[in-house]
């Protein structure tokens, strides 16, 4: 999945040194981590980090990598593959074999009717169970493996449409889930999944770091208020991080201070900012002001597959007369829109019209 980005993206883990210290930043009463998506980077919330904790770990970077690769699954799908491809070890398996066997498996209809994660443990234990079991079966069982890679390349829209091709029925899978969750009973085996490696370096980090990327989390999750304390709460040594600046202006935007985020922004800028989201939205409140084209010049350079960025900085070029560099934009465009279309051959018309060396006449008396 990460070879199909088309580019880089930063993930941040924040781990906690105690139940007690991670409570003010749980989403639920009974998920001990997960990942939450914001402007130009991710993060991975870990109530400890431990051992224990890995197996959590490796499922939050699943919904990481789903997410920076855009698709857009049903919750369902998402949890399922999340536990399926970060490996289930086999008393885990077996337990959640139990539990679909007391509980009974819900119907597709129920499953696919949970859009939003639930906030009690026992609702939310079987749906994890059945989401589990469902890809398990699906992904590694005849005659559902074949074109499960393509149903969930395709956004796991509609189960019961992709059921009907193979010629099966919600009956059917329901006779083969309850055969595989007696098999996971019986024998508890391996998972049928090769848990992912995930490789980082660990470093001591100075507390001013700490406590923007606890401002940013607030800010992520929708504490508003609590992130703009923190924020304000920081020594003015923080002024010098890109990270205070670029997230003083998403709260500005948060608020629909176009100008305070402007300002905010643009300090970002100068410090050397190579957030993405940031660098976008700047360029959007700059508009037609000469002061886009810096910020257009930063954000191609860190996303250089960003065509519809090449084409605004080269319509800036061409204003300003910049035709040799309004060439090479434009050269670099793999695909224009097509509601740009029209404006990306004429730009290019345009700027070798400039280029084309003047004709000399040369006589022959």
């Amino acid at each position: 999945m990460p070879g199909s980005a088309t580019e880089p993206a930063r993930l941040r883990i924040v781990a906690f040194s105690s139940e007690s210290e991670s409570q003010v930043f749980r989403l639920n009463s009974y998920s001990p981590a997960y990942f939450v998506s914001g402007p130009g980077q991710g993060t991975i919330v870990l109530s400890r980090l431990t051992k224990e904790s890995l197996p959590d770990l490796r499922h939050e970077y699943i919904h990481a990598l789903v997410h920076e690769n855009g698709w857009q699954l049903p919750l369902w799908l998402a949890e399922g593959l999340a536990e399926h491809l970060a490996g289930v070890a086999p008393d885990r398996a077996k337990q959640y074999s139990k539990l679909l066997k007391e509980r009974g498996l819900p119907s597709l209809r129920q499953l696919e009717s949970v859009n939003v994660p639930y906030q009690d443990r026992r609702p939310a234990e079987g749906f994890y169970a059945a989401s589990w079991a469902l890809v398990r079966l699906l992904s590694t069982e005849a005659p559902y493996r074949r074109d499960f890679s393509e149903f969930a390349r395709g956004g796991g829209a509609s189960l019961t449409a992709w059921l009907a091709g193979l010629d099966r029925d919600e009956a059917q899978l329901q006779t083969d889930l309850r055969a595989l969750t007696d098999r996971l009973q019986q024998v508890a085996p391996d998972a049928g999944t090769t848990p992912i490696q995930v490789e980082c370096s660990i470093g001591p980090v100075d507390g001013v770091t700490i406590q923007l990327a606890l401002a940013r989390l607030q800010e992520q999750t929708g504490d508003v208020a609590g992130s703009r304390a923190r924020l304000a709460a920081l020594p003015e040594t923080a002024r010098r991080s890109p990270e205070y600046w670029t997230l003083s202006g998403d709260l500005s935007m948060r608020a629909a201070d176009s100008e305070d985020a402007r300002y905010s922004y643009e300090k970002a800028l100068d410090l050397g900012s190579l957030d993405r989201v940031m660098l976008q939205r700047l360029a959007a409140l700059e508009r037609d002001r000469p002061a886009a084209v810096p910020v257009l010049e930063r954000l191609v350079e860190v996303t250089p597959a960003n065509d519809e960025a090449r084409l605004v900085l080269s319509s800036h070029y061409l204003n300003r007369h910049r035709w040799p560099d309004a060439l090479a934009q434009l050269r670099q465009v793999k695909r224009a829109p097509p509601e740009r279309m029209d404006f990306y051959r004429q730009a290019i018309a345009l700027a070798e019209s400039h280029l084309e060396p003047t004709p000399v006449l040369l006589s022959t008396r």
